[in-house]
């Protein structure tokens, strides 16, 4: 009789939901730390809230974890329905915990001989990460902390090619951030003086060109980087078009910005083939 083998099962009865709330009580119950001076076992969540949340300079205001989980809505409560934007903010906000932990890691154990169990990078840490995958999620650090958001080749690469740290968030920021209208504009404006988002006499790529071009028309005539409603720059254009499709517009722009800039790194290729091209050439003739 033909049947499933149990690793295909195992892997097809993988459910979020299940392995967030297991994430969890492991969180409140497990104790993956031990205090090696007075001989006692911490939860990460005990060990947070006695040693490390108070001097954490991103708590904001919040005075314990329990209030911190509530505002950044990543509170897990079995008994209501768990959405994706709840388990998303629930698996950050773990993720900035353990950080916090191995941040502090050498300072709890020189002063305290406080030390992790092997149980808690081997399957505490790696719970997490199953479900980034599941959900298909990107894992990145700015700035001292942990931001996840949906998978995306191209900005993966253009993120990678940035050097400016700023520049590279608010690329991931624009991706991952539910923005109004303004803020879009405002995001869009900022991301093309940084990735230089111009038209160049220089630049002889007629298909970057071409990108260019198309970017440049929008971002000066869509009041991004000018005001196309009263002066100069003004824009009779703007009273036709309603916030859908200027928001359409302005995705449309954040994606040919990620293109023009993976072309232009493309270009850095040309030489080599180039070379390659003629050495195939002279073999065979």
């Amino acid at each position: 009789m033909a049947r499933k083998n149990i690793f295909q099962l195992v892997e097809e009865n993988y459910d979020v939901e299940s392995e967030i709330l297991k994430i969890n009580h492991l969180f409140s119950n497990k104790y993956y730390f031990v205090d090696n001076y007075e001989d006692c076992d911490y939860t990460l969540e005990n060990l947070l809230k006695e040693f490390l949340f108070g001097e954490w300079k991103y708590r904001g205001t919040c005075i314990d974890v329990d209030e911190y989980l509530m505002r950044a809505n990543a509170q897990i409560d079995e008994r209501e329905l768990i959405d994706e934007e709840n388990i998303i903010n629930n698996i950050e906000v773990m993720e900035n915990f353990i950080k916090l932990y191995f941040d502090n890691g050498d300072s709890l154990y020189n002063k305290f001989h406080i030390q992790y169990y092997t149980e808690f990078k081997t399957v505490f840490c790696e719970l997490i990460s199953a479900v980034e995958k599941r959900m298909g999620l990107t894992r990145r650090e700015y700035k001292d902390k942990v931001i996840l958001y949906p998978k995306n080749a191209s900005l993966e690469k253009v993120v990678d090619l940035c050097e400016d740290e700023d520049v590279q968030w608010e690329l991931i920021r624009y991706m991952r951030d539910d923005m109004s209208l303004s803020e879009k504009r405002k995001s869009l404006a900022y991301l093309a003086t940084n990735l230089y988002i111009e038209d160049d006499a220089s630049e002889k790529d007629e298909h970057i060109k071409s990108i260019v071009k198309k970017a440049v028309n929008v971002l000066n005539n869509l009041h991004i980087r000018h005001n196309n409603k009263t002066g100069k720059w003004e824009n009779k254009v703007l009273e036709y078009i309603n916030e859908k499709d200027a928001m359409s517009l302005c995705d449309m722009v954040y994606n040919e910005m990620l293109t023009i800039i993976l072309l232009r790194e493309h270009k850095t290729y040309e030489k080599i083939y180039s070379e390659f091209n003629k050495k195939q050439k002279r073999i065979k003739s």
